[in-house]
């Protein structure tokens, strides 16, 4: 009985932390598309540095039709 109670217990946490992972990465693309979306001259008063992001095709978001 003990066993199952930990591997349920394995198994839930290891849950956890993918949709943790996951939550953050949607929150990343959101950002992302909202700030690909402001005007320029927006972005420069809001940028505060660059960094280099790369992109996986499982999260990414297009602004062609929703902003622009």
């Amino acid at each position: 009985m003990n066993l199952l109670t930990s591997l349920a217990v394995s198994d839930t946490s290891i849950a956890i932390k993918e949709a943790t992972e996951t939550r953050k990465g949607l929150e990343i693309d959101i950002i992302l598309h909202v700030e690909a979306c402001l005007p320029e001259s927006m972005r420069r008063k809001m940028a505060r540095g660059s960094i280099e992001i790369s992109t996986t095709e499982t999260n990414t978001f297009s602004c062609a039709k929703s902003c622009r």
